[in-house]
């Protein structure tokens, strides 16, 4: 006889957490709606700004060296450094890109004497913009190049419903890299 509450107990437990999911799920998917609607805004007035937050550089032996001597922030490794601060930005304003972005890696020649943009620096009107969007996945990608005074950059920007982003730089003068972080509508 005592089996039958137990039983009871364990079925209102089980139906309480079966309703809280449900209701979740149900939020979660309309989060997801909101987000995806906004991307889309974004896209359509292609202007909108990305505040990058973690940068993933080539792995290199030199690399691993810096990693062993210790010169990464914390939680960092030679393939994932934590960027801090919120100064790495990527602006499109309609065909205009502006960007200020630490690089870390290597370069393959010489970016000449006394330059203080060590990192990946330009605004400009970017050329040869292209736009894909795979209706599927809801992922949205520009692709486009771009030069400051002694580099081009073959930028790839890839959004997703969430509001994260991708962004890869190519250059004709460093390793490759890529960036991780979040897209906003950019003030007017």
């Amino acid at each position: 006889m005592l089996r039958i509450p137990y039983f009871l107990s364990f079925l209102g437990v089980l139906l309480s957490f079966l309703c809280f999911s449900c209701t979740t799920s149900k939020s979660t998917i309309a989060q997801q709606s909101i987000s995806a609607q906004l991307l889309d805004s974004l896209i359509a007035e292609k202007r909108f700004v990305i505040t990058l937050d973690r940068a993933m550089p080539m792995m290199t032996n030199s690399m691993q060296s810096l990693a062993n001597a210790g010169l990464f922030p914390p939680g960092s490794s030679p393939s994932q450094i934590y960027l801090s601060g919120g100064n790495n930005q990527l602006e499109i304003k309609g065909d205009s890109a502006i960007a200020n972005l630490s690089y870390f890696g290597e370069r393959q020649m010489g970016g000449g004497y006394n330059n203080n943009d060590g990192g990946i620096v330009f605004k400009d009107v970017a050329k040869d913009w292209e736009y894909e969007r795979d209706d599927s996945k809801g992922v949205h990608t520009y692709n486009f190049e771009i030069r400051n005074k002694s580099e081009t950059y073959q930028v790839t920007v890839r959004l997703f419903p969430n509001l994260r982003t991708t962004v890869q730089v190519m250059s004709n003068q460093r390793f490759n890299i890529d960036y991780q972080g979040n897209v906003a509508a950019l003030e007017k």
